[in-house]
């Protein structure tokens, strides 16, 4: 059970890596295309 354990927090903490990852990234894309000139955002 303990292996198991360890298993699932592991998954656990790549996902919410990702989550970080993939909100970073999108949240940086937005802030990028705000800023050129000629987008209505």
């Amino acid at each position: 059970m303990g292996n198991m354990n360890s298993r699932v927090k592991k998954l656990l903490f790549l996902v919410l890596c990702s989550f970080i990852i993939i909100g970073y990234l999108s949240v940086n894309h937005i802030s990028v295309l705000a800023s050129y000139p000629g987008w209505s955002w």
